[in-house]
């Protein structure tokens, strides 16, 4: 009944997003670079934001599918492919306003059912997911009186440490899995390695 999320980009937004079904168990969230509002993500007053491939999130969601390789059935495959394409079709009657198709993955405006912590990350160079997103995701802890914190770093669509990419940083003294380990620790077992600013932007 411990239990805690974290991920990037795509992945950061699952933890949010299931934080705001209320589920039981739930306890804290460390959503990197993570989406909010599905529609602002990809417009904004209006306007298409993000480069052609990715005007439909159903594209999105077939190259964030890692099982899809894995669907060797032809029937499989089959319904997973119908189901990007009722995606498609779904968001193409919508078109660039907000509506229906929107309103199911805005999850910030579902956020009424909040009840763990969480520790935000986001690059302020970042120019795939806005910091307007990690702002909604604060916001909804912020609202409901519920433990966050937010960490705002100079870096890009990246997480503080990738070794691959040579992106690891110190924030506020420490490696990036070092604080994160101190933010489960506490959060999950009470061992308070440190103190964790509202906002902290390194």
């Amino acid at each position: 009944g411990l239990v805690g999320m974290t991920g990037r980009s795509y992945g950061g937004t699952m933890p949010y997003a299931i934080a705001c079904e209320g589920i039981e168990g739930l306890k804290t969230i460390v959503p990197v670079a993570g989406i909010a509002d599905w529609y602002s993500f990809l417009n904004q007053q209006g306007a298409q934001r993000y480069w052609p491939k990715e005007m439909t999130s159903a594209w999105l969601d077939l190259y964030c599918m890692s099982s899809l390789d894995d669907l060797t059935k032809h029937s499989r495959r089959e319904k997973a492919e119908q189901f990007f394409d009722w995606r498609i079709r779904k968001q193409a009657e919508n078109g660039f306003d907000y509506g229906p198709y929107w309103e199911e993955s805005n999850y910030y405006e579902h956020s009424d059912q909040l009840n763990c912590s969480a520790l935000i990350i986001h690059g302020l160079n970042d120019e795939n997911v806005s910091t307007k997103q990690a702002e909604m995701m604060y916001d909804s802890f912020k609202k409901h009186n519920l433990p966050v914190s937010m960490i705002l770093h100079q870096g890009h669509h990246m997480t503080p440490d990738m070794p691959a990419g040579h992106y690891g940083m110190r924030i506020d003294g420490m490696v990036y899995d070092d604080l994160v380990n101190a933010w489960f620790s506490r959060e999950l077992f009470g061992t308070k390695v440190r103190q964790f600013p509202d906002l902290l932007v390194q």
